[in-house]
C-alpha cells in the first residue's frame, strides 16, 4: 500500500506537541521478563491471574493490561476457561504476553527491548509435590486396562512424579483386560503405592488414584439440546435431532458453547432474519433463560453498531457466570468459541475505523473493508493517524470533490469528533485558500490535544 507522506505545517500554526520523548534519553531500563508467583492460591479465574499478571508487570514499568495476557499452558486436565473453571491445588498456569517481536510499552520514564513476558503461577509450594488423585470426566469406551493405566502414568508425571504404567492396578469398576475394555456408564478407579518424585522435589504422598469415568448421556443433557431448539429456533425437535447434539455433548466433542453457537449460527436461525435488537433479546432467552435487562441490552446494542460482530456478542453470553450457572444446572461442560475476524480482537481499533467510515465517508463499513483496517493496526502495520489520513484521502473521498470548506468541516469530524467552531473553521479555511495543502492541514488536526485525547479514549494513544 502506499501511504501519503504530510509535508510540514506552516510556522504560523501552532500545536501542542507532548514532550514525553525528552524523558526518553533517561529512562530506566527493564530488563525483566518473567515474574513467577510461588505458593499462589486455589479457586482463581482465568482474569483473576490475567490481572495479577498484568499488575505484577506494571509495578516495574510495564504498560500493560489484563486481556495482553494469554493462558498458554496448564497441567490442569480440565481449561482455565474465564469464570468457568478455577485454579486448582498443585498446579502451574503460565500466562504469556508475545507482542510478536516488537518492544513491550512502557510507561513513561522506562524502556525495554523485551518482547515477550512471562507469568508463572504456582498453587502451593512449587517444589512440594501434594497431588494425589487425579479424575478424568467424560472418557473415553474401547480402552484396555494397558492403555489406562499409561495414562495415569503420563497424567502423574505431569505433577513430577516419577512413576511406570506396570505400577498401577485396578482397585475399582468392572474388570479391565486386553479383551474386557472401557464401557459406558462406568466408573474404573486405578492405584499406584510405589512413589517417587523428580529431583529438586519433594512429597509425603504415600498413594496415588487415578479415576476413569465413563458417562451415558444423562437426561439433563437431552433437556439443554431440546431449550435450544425451543428457544434459539422456536420449535420442537425430533428425537434424532436430539440424540445427535447431545451425544456431541457426552462424548465430549462438543461443549455447551460449541453447540449453541451450532444453533444461533445455523442457516435456520439465519433465515430468521433478526434485527439486532431481536438477535440480543433471542441471546437472553437462549443463554440466559430470562429477558434482558435494559442496560445489559443497551451495552450489546452499543458493540454491533460499532462495528464488533454478532460472534463477539454470542462470545461475551458464552463467557458469563450466568451461562456457565445455566450449563452447570444440566451438568454439562461449558467450554467457550474463538473470534477469527479481525473486528472482533480489540474492542477500541474497531470502533475506532468503523468511526473513520461513519464521520469520513458517511456510510456504514463493509466487513471486509472493516477487517481489513483493523488487520492493518493489530499488526501495527498503520498507525491510527495513517489509517485515518487514508480515508481522508481515498479515492472515495476524492471522488466527492470537496471544497476547502467541507473538507475541513469533515476534518474537525474524524479528527476532534466534534463540529466545527466559525473561528476555527475560518482559520483552517484561510490557511488552504492561502497555499497550504490539504495534507498540511491535515497534519494540524492529527497534531493536536484533541485528537490525542480521542484516541485514548478507544485505547489507542
Amino acid at each position: 500500500m502506499k501511504f501519503l507522506k504530510l509535508a510540514a505545517i506552516p510556522l504560523a500554526i501552532v500545536f501542542s506537541v507532548s514532550a514525553s520523548w525528552v524523558s526518553a534519553f533517561a529512562a530506566t531500563r527493564i530488563t525483566t521478563d518473567t515474574i513467577e508467583k510461588n505458593n499462589g492460591s486455589a479457586g482463581l479465574s482465568l482474569s483473576d491471574l490475567q490481572d495479577l499478571a498484568s499488575d505484577a508487570f506494571r509495578e516495574i514499568g510495564y504498560k500493560v493490561y489484563e486481556d495482553d495476557f494469554k493462558l498458554k499452558e496448564s497441567k490442569s486436565s480440565a481449561p482455565l476457561d474465564n469464570e468457568d473453571n478455577e485454579t486448582e491445588d498443585d498446579e502451574v498456569y503460565y500466562l504469556v504476553f508475545d507482542n510478536d517481536g516488537e518492544d513491550i510499552p512502557t510507561k513513561s520514564g522506562y524502556s525495554t527491548s523485551v518482547d515477550r513476558l512471562t507469568y508463572i503461577y504456582y498453587v502451593g509450594d512449587k517444589n512440594v509435590v501434594t497431588k494425589n488423585t487425579i479424575t478424568v470426566e467424560n472418557g473415553e469406551t474401547g480402552l484396555t486396562l494397558s492403555a489406562l493405566c499409561k495414562l495415569a502414568e503420563d497424567a502423574f508425571e505431569k505433577y513430577h512424579y516419577v512413576v511406570d504404567d506396570s505400577d498401577f492396578s485396578q482397585t475399582s469398576g468392572p474388570t479391565l483386560s486386553s479383551s474386557s475394555k472401557t464401557a459406558d456408564g462406568n466408573t474404573y478407579k486405578l492405584t499406584c503405592n510405589k512413589i517417587a518424585v523428580e529431583s529438586g522435589y519433594t512429597t509425603t504422598v504415600s498413594q496415588l488414584t487415578y479415576v476413569y469415568k465413563v458417562d451415558t448421556i444423562a437426561s439433563g443433557v437431552n433437556a439443554f439440546v431440546e431449550r435450544l431448539y425451543k428457544k434459539a429456533l422456536s420449535r420442537t425437535p425430533a428425537s434424532s435431532e436430539v440424540s445427535y447434539w447431545a451425544g456431541q455433548l457426552t462424548s465430549g466433542k462438543s461443549s455447551g458453547a460449541q453447540v449453541a453457537y451450532g444453533f444461533v449460527f445455523s442457516q435456520e436461525f439465519l433465515n430468521r432474519n433478526l434485527s439486532n435488537e431481536a438477535f440480543i433479546d433471542t441471546l437472553y432467552a437462549t443463554m440466559f433463560d430470562r429477558s434482558a435487562d435494559s442496560a445489559g441490552k443497551s451495552n450489546w446494542m452499543g458493540y454491533l453498531s460499532n462495528g464488533l460482530s454478532r460472534q463477539y456478542v454470542f462470545k461475551g453470553f458464552v463467557d458469563s457466570r450466568e451461562f456457565k450457572d445455566l450449563c452447570s444446572s444440566f451438568d454439562i461442560t461449558k467450554g467457550t468459541i474463538s473470534l477469527t475476524e479481525a473486528r472482533d480482537q480489540n474492542v477500541g481499533i474497531t470502533m475506532f475505523v468503523y468511526r473513520c467510515y461513519n464521520k469520513a465517508l458517511n456510510r456504514e463499513p463493509d466487513i471486509n473493508g472493516l477487517n481489513y483496517w483493523c488487520q492493518l493496526l493489530l499488526n501495527k502495520n498503520l498507525t491510527p493517524e495513517q489509517v485515518a489520513s487514508n480515508f481522508m484521502f481515498s479515492q472515495e473521498m476524492l471522488n466527492k470533490n470537496l471544497s476547502n470548506t467541507d473538507f475541513v468541516k469533515i476534518l474537525y469530524r474524524v479528527f476532534l469528533n466534534r463540529e466545527y467552531d466559525q473561528n476555527g473553521l475560518n482559520s483552517w479555511v484561510n490557511l488552504l485558500n492561502s497555499g497550504a495543502t490539504r495534507q498540511q492541514v491535515l497534519g494540524g488536526f492529527s497534531s493536536s490535544k484533541e485528537f490525542s485525547l480521542l484516541l485514548a479514549s478507544y485505547g489507542l494513544a
